[in-house]
């Protein structure tokens, strides 16, 4: 919340129904000219149903209303999302020789599929069905997981609305690829402008980070060495 004000935030998690009201928490905010951060605790949510990825269980969602309310009454600001619960941990495990993924507390044999990207031109992007036939048919083939290429782009909120939906984790990558390891006609510095390309990954974790589907981030695909590659100032901020 910015600017001076006074009021209070609302937030409401409604079952998967649409009806029934899960949990209703009221803050009270204050702020004069400056930023104030109003925060839902998850202690609160202890009963709610788990998201599980489709081999594993329901991918169970909820929808979370935000109205900011001013002591005038008035509604600043609102908006709803739909949210999963869920624990992701990455495990030492000696018997494999290497890292174990987890899904809330349950260990996953990961087989995945990698997303080049149907639309180069983003043409389709606000068509779901399309999105769903083809997530879809990863589903049908038994895939967990799909991994978006780092020589490719973000999708958009429906790519990753289905995938939510259907149960099937993301492993996203951002946009760095085998041109930036200085091999491949590349350089070791790019991209050109380093802290456009910072303010473009920011910008890309608050548009997806509410996802449950959302696994994994990484740097971008065949970055080699690390010790170059991403740019130090970018790695660090990664």
């Amino acid at each position: 919340v910015t600017a001076s004000s006074r009021g209070v935030a609302e937030f409401k998690l409604v079952d998967a129904d649409g009806v029934n009201a899960i949990k209703e928490v009221h803050a009270p905010f204050s702020v004069d000219g400056g930023v104030a951060v109003v925060e839902m605790p998850l202690t609160l949510v202890r009963e709610a149903n788990m998201w599980w990825p489709h081999a594993f269980g329901i991918p169970y969602l909820y929808t979370l209303s935000v109205i900011i309310r001013l002591d005038d009454g008035s509604i600043s600001d609102q908006a709803s999302y739909r949210v999963g619960f869920r624990e992701f941990k990455k495990v030492a495990d000696q018997s494999v020789g290497g890292p174990v993924m987890m899904v809330n507390g349950q260990r996953l044999f990961l087989r995945g599929g990698n997303w080049i990207g149907t639309d180069q031109f983003l043409r389709y992007v606000t068509d779901s069905q399309r999105y769903r036939d083809e997530i879809g048919l990863h589903v049908a083939m038994g895939l967990d997981m799909i991994r978006v290429w780092g020589g490719g782009i973000a999708e958009r909120d429906s790519f990753y609305n289905v995938c939510d939906e259907m149960g099937i984790l993301v492993w996203q990558e951002f946009w760095m690829t085998g041109d930036n390891n200085g091999r491949w006609a590349g350089e070791y510095n790019w991209p050109d402008d380093h802290q456009l390309y910072i303010e473009a990954v920011a910008d890309v974790i608050r548009m997806l980070r509410k996802h449950p589907s959302l696994m994994i981030w990484v740097a971008g695909n065949e970055l080699d060495p690390t010790t170059q590659n991403p740019p130090a100032d970018i790695r660090e901020v990664m």
